[in-house]
């Protein structure tokens, strides 16, 4: 009770501390990532759904859902400040309800998803088991304490303690293996859990189908687009949504293909290709390190240039976008990549058009920060093509601002 009390008192001001204060974005990106990404499956629902999240605080999620009058949203809290701060913010009307209510005393409601964010950690397994089996919910979507022993977690044991007796209350971080988490959500079936370093110590536990793009990967890549900010931040953001939009309307199938993508970066690309579910998917490059990127059963990364990449296998599907314009030697580059794609193969290749007007400033911005780019790298491209491939054929997209999309089959 002493911790219910802690949050009935003090939940509005910790939601201004960790979403709006001076130092949230440094000590408290993972929370905002969190709610971000339930923002994120919400806004994927069908209209007309139904939904549900407990443990509400003021009702800071449904101010992130974009259609908010075309599902039927109900929010739940213990702290009655918190209720009523989110009836001043989103008044009540027949597309949004909230009540004042402790999680165990829910019961008898139906809907289609049952939202809640750090929830679990705050109640016994008993109040948990309560909820999920006195109410009927088609879909679950929570995050919860994972149990590991990092640096973070004990960092924020410390912290906990310290809160706890400055509030005096007996109160310490309630942490979950998945395996705790599969016993107590037993009335829900699939489940899937989902971890990513920018979730701090924290996990997704969901039902969702597989309609739905629930990957924390691709939930990054959205987010991307409303992180960059400035003028060379904004600049960055509408040539990548361009580019991006280019690459997804018009790249061939991944699914159940051996993919290979070259000069991968940070990952960006890398997370899309990952969700779209490809047979194996090999990323390569040199300038980064393999602590900036993930690993699954299907995926790997080398921190290798193209011309010290070797492999037996060949590929289905081979990426390179942006990167031609950067190697040393563009008809050696082209040709090991060439070698290494299999009969019937598609070349993915995203390239500046040397003749738009953008490029101008693109090529100028580069040449200062890193050397001079490559030029005539679409002929290049074709001198390697009749020296390499028996046949190919090559459909060039034009991108209508910086890049040109080549999309190649080879040997067909």
């Amino acid at each position: 009770m002493a911790q219910q009390n802690f949050w009935i008192t003090e939940i509005t001001k910790w939601e201004k501390q960790r979403y709006q204060g001076y130092f949230s974005d440094l000590f408290y990106s993972s929370l905002r990532y969190r709610q971000e990404y339930l923002a994120f499956i919400l806004n994927q629902i069908p209209e007309g759904s139904r939904v549900v999240e407990v443990g509400c605080g003021s009702g800071k999620l449904y101010g992130l859902i974009r259609n908010k009058k075309n599902i039927h949203f109900t929010g739940y809290d213990i702290s009655h400040e918190a209720i009523q701060a989110a009836k001043n913010d989103y008044p009540e009307s027949p597309h949004v309800q909230w009540h004042c209510q402790e999680a165990d005393k829910i019961q008898n409601i139906e809907a289609d998803y049952f939202i809640s964010a750090g929830l679990f950690d705050w109640l016994s397994d008993e109040e948990i088991r309560s909820l999920l089996t006195q109410n009927k919910f088609r879909f679950h979507v929570h995050s919860f304490s994972l149990k590991t022993n990092s640096w973070k977690k004990n960092l924020h044991k410390v912290f906990s303690f310290l809160i706890s007796r400055k509030n005096n209350i007996k109160y310490q971080p309630r942490t979950f293996s998945q395996e705790q988490i599969k016993f107590l959500m037993q009335p829900a079936n699939n489940l899937q859990f989902i971890q990513n370093v920018r979730l701090s110590f924290g996990s997704f536990v969901h039902n969702l189908p597989e309609s739905f793009h629930a990957d924390f990967r691709i939930f990054l890549i959205d987010r991307y687009f409303s992180e960059k900010n400035g003028v060379y931040g904004i600049t960055e953001r509408f040539l990548k949504k361009k580019e991006f939009n280019l690459i997804q309307k018009n790249a061939p199938p991944v699914k159940n293909r051996n993919v290979l993508e070259i000069g991968s970066g940070y990952g960006f690309y890398t997370r899309w290709l990952v969700a779209l579910e490809p047979l194996s998917l090999i990323a390569i490059d040199p300038s980064v390190s393999t602590k900036n990127h993930f690993n699954t059963e299907t995926y790997s990364f080398k921190p290798i240039s193209l011309e010290q990449f070797n492999s037996t296998e060949k590929f289905d599907l081979v990426f390179a976008l942006g990167v031609a314009e950067f190697v040393s030697d563009l008809p050696l580059f082209f040709h090991k990549l060439l070698s290494l794609t299999a009969p019937g193969a598609n070349v993915v290749l995203l390239i500046p058009n040397e003749y738009n007007f953008p490029y101008f400033f693109y090529k100028k911005f580069h040449n200062a920060q890193s050397g001079r780019l490559n030029t005539d790298i679409e002929t290049s491209l074709t001198l390697s093509l009749n020296k390499s491939a028996k046949r190919y054929k090559i459909h060039k997209i034009n991108g209508g601002f910086l890049n040109n999309l080549f999309i190649i089959k080879i040997d067909e």
